[in-house]
């Protein structure tokens, strides 16, 4: 003999009737409106709020075969607590036996505890409902455990969960954070997805829609708060992506990360004679430059000034200037400065020392915001004559935050 079991939401239990009557007109409230089932074609309905509850109920010893009105009253406490939401029902009783389906609403039941309050009245419409006495604790069906609040979903397949929305305008997959924590080291997420396998994806999106007017979304996420992230991704790894695209990325709005430092190098060969009318005998043929060093000698002047345009990345901010050079004579030093137009002077680092090879470095920084939309940004470099100190190179250190 073959047995089948049919698993589902069965509230089983034996409604002995009290005695004396309860109003409860204060608990009939009316129902907010249903949520009504796709039926377009090739479509299947999807799973509505309707839930089975199924009751066996007798009157002084007896059972009932009557048609009786019912209400079903959530609360959420074994007694006292608040009313959440009732459901009524007109229900046939044969013998005692009944089954009724309810609807509570799709926010009935979002993993908090639910304790289930009946009134009956039969013959319906006669007379004044009776309450049953004590509460029903709703419990959880085995399977439904696994969506509860904290619950874990574990699985060997390929996929383990897999959600589908054919709506026009649904959502498969609807997180929401609502902590309404103050201290900033706390943190909320709406879905927080992790992959630890080896070449994994925490968060996957794609969007197949071919049609000529097609606009989808892989990964869409959106930010209302103050310091919110619509998407955010973080790689812990030597070599990994926080958010990575395989393709064109677009930002509609302004795309920022956390401050980098990076590194402009100017050689010597970018300098070229500063073109003075104080001083126009004071450069060709007095100087050398060889690419890697910059030199003046025998010069009529006592000093020589060059230039080079910089070309910074426009919104970084200029952390620090480093001057290389080589000294010949603790008596003599050659100064660069870095020039915001012709008169606005950012930072200027000067050579010292006789041991040849060597290296300063400045971060008093005047205007270090690059803004480029308004001003110019170049290297003045002033040398002393018969070789005492030759320019090598200038490395500007900046951080950035955004592209540029």
């Amino acid at each position: 003999m073959k047995y089948r079991i049919f698993v589902g939401l069965l509230l089983c239990l034996i409604l002995i009737m009290a005695t004396g009557n309860s109003a409860i007109s204060a608990l009939t409230q009316a129902q907010t409106g249903e949520v009504t089932p796709s039926t377009a074609s090739g479509i299947a309905a999807t799973l509505g709020n309707t839930i089975t509850y199924q009751g066996y109920l007798v009157q002084h010893g007896s059972p009932v075969t009557a048609t009786c009105d019912f209400v079903f009253a959530l609360f959420d406490a074994a007694s006292g607590g608040e009313f959440v939401v009732d459901a009524s029902a007109i229900v046939p009783v044969t013998e005692g036996k009944f089954t009724a389906l309810l609807d509570f609403g799709s926010a009935a039941f979002t993993g908090d505890a639910r304790w289930m309050q009946v009134y009956v009245r039969c013959p319906s419409t006669v007379g004044s409902y009776t309450l049953l006495s004590g509460r029903v604790e709703l419990t959880a069906v085995p399977y439904a455990h696994s969506l509860r609040p904290g619950a874990q979903v574990f699985g060997t397949e390929g996929i383990t969960l897999h959600v589908r929305n054919s709506a026009e305008d649904g959502v498969a997959i609807h997180g929401e954070a609502t902590s309404l924590a103050t201290a900033s080291d706390y943190q909320s997420f709406g879905g927080r997805f992790t992959s630890r396998s080896r070449g994994g994806v925490g968060v996957y999106g794609g969007d197949n829609d071919t049609g000529d007017y097609s606009f989808g979304y892989g990964v869409w996420g959106q930010s209302t708060s103050h310091w919110g992230y619509g998407v955010y991704g973080e790689n812990a790894s030597q070599d990994g992506y926080g958010v990575y695209s395989a393709g064109n990325a677009h930002v509609q709005g302004e795309l920022t990360w956390e401050p980098k430092t990076s590194y402009i190098s100017v050689p010597a060969a970018a300098f070229i004679p500063y073109a003075s009318s104080l001083t126009p005998v004071c450069h060709d043929p007095y100087y050398i430059n060889i690419g890697d060093r910059l030199t003046v000698y025998d010069s009529p002047c006592t000093v020589s000034q060059f230039e080079a345009p910089v070309n910074l990345p426009h919104g970084a901010t200029v952390t620090a200037m480093t001057f290389h050079y080589y000294d010949w004579d603790s008596s003599r030093d050659a100064t660069v400065t870095l020039w915001r137009d012709f008169d606005e002077q950012l930072a200027t680092v000067t050579s010292s020392g006789d041991d040849g090879f060597g290296s300063n470095t400045t971060t008093a920084i005047n205007y270090a915001r690059v803004d480029n939309q308004n001003h110019t940004y170049f290297l003045e470099a002033t040398l002393v004559t018969m070789q005492w100190v030759d320019l090598r190179f200038v490395v500007i250190e900046y951080t950035i935050n955004a592209p540029y």
